[in-house]
């Protein structure tokens, strides 16, 4: 038996809103190779008059701004419905949040755009739509032999992004420390259920970053980590602990794998509707301005335009402009 861990972030590059991890968790049968072949996500597609509509795949050809949720929305949902069928019948911005990070809604209650933020979701998928998609997710997943089992999520608020970067210097290592810690999470998790299995993590890579053995030992093992391969398209460890079997892939473009393509959908998911919290909070204090992704160039903009409502609402800038 072998269950994959596969993570992936949106929001490293903005200088606003907060940045999303995810993590996505399959069982599989047997320990299935490290490619794109039953992995991929392009197996997965859901009819849509007359023709089909990928359900998975890299969340920046998915999601175009502007063009709403709904491609996003297909597979995060359907992803989310087969883990638990509460969401069958769609939720809320916060209680998703808080199943998907329990302790998360009150650290975000600590950010003035986040506090008592609230909005039915799906925002364009019916309940129908969600068990249909739902169904042909888990029925596919049979077909190659593996199963989702579990999601989990970080978000990290623009105040926690400033304290990390501090912390540990630079954005990259503290998006490793980050990610490694929801891992973490996942293994303990994994290692109270199952005894005898290979654990496998897959990861896009963190900033290009193509070293990794030093964060593995720190954070997930006591184990000697050791290092197979460290180029610019991969970096291999690998670890033992009892009967348990470990190895970690950090991959140039992860995405090509199903369990790191959903966590980038899951975390991309998350962000844009944080970013409508963010806008619709400055937008009802400064009448008539334009939204946006957060992104430095126009994060400039946006910042220039509402700096006299910042600095009459007494909001400090390490709140709201991350480091970099």
């Amino acid at each position: 038996m072998a269950v994959v861990v596969g993570t992936d972030e949106a929001g490293y590059g903005p200088n606003l809103g907060p940045l999303v991890i995810t993590a996505t968790v399959w069982d599989a049968a047997a320990a299935l190779p490290l490619d794109p072949g039953p992995w991929a996500p392009q197996r997965f597609a859901a009819g849509s008059g007359g023709g089909t509509l990928p359900l998975f795949g890299d969340s920046k050809r998915l999601f175009a701004r502007g063009g709403g949720l709904a491609a996003l929305e297909r597979g995060v949902w359907a992803a989310l419905a087969v883990v638990d069928p509460v969401f069958l019948h769609g939720s809320t911005w916060r209680a998703l949040v808080a199943w998907l990070d329990p302790d998360r809604p009150a650290r975000l209650d600590q950010v003035p755009w986040y506090a008592g933020y609230d909005r039915a979701v799906p925002a364009e998928l019916s309940p129908g739509a969600i068990a249909q998609t739902a169904a042909m997710c888990a029925a596919e997943c049979e077909r190659a032999a593996y199963r989702l089992c579990g999601l989990r999520a970080r978000i990290v608020s623009e105040p926690e992004f400033n304290a990390g970067v501090a912390k540990y210097g630079n954005k990259a290592t503290a998006l490793s420390h980050w990610t490694l810690e929801l891992v973490g999470a996942v293994f303990a998790t994994i290692q109270d259920t199952i005894q005898d299995t290979e654990i496998c993590l897959w990861s896009d890579k963190h900033g290009g970053r193509n070293h990794y053995a030093a964060l593995l030992q720190h954070q997930l093992t006591s184990d000697w980590v050791h290092v197979r391969e460290e180029t610019r398209p991969r970096s291999v460890y690998a670890w033992h602990e009892g009967a348990r079997r470990f190895e970690a892939h950090f991959l140039a473009r992860g995405e090509q794998l199903l369990p790191v393509a959903l966590a980038s959908m899951i975390s991309k998911y998350l962000r844009e509707l944080a970013m409508e919290a963010l806008n619709n909070y400055w937008l009802a204090h400064v009448p008539g301005l334009r939204p946006t992704a957060g992104y430095p160039a126009d994060a400039r903009r946006f910042l220039a335009q509402i700096r006299a409502a910042q600095q009459r609402l007494g909001i400090a800038a390490p709140m709201l402009w991350r480091l970099r």
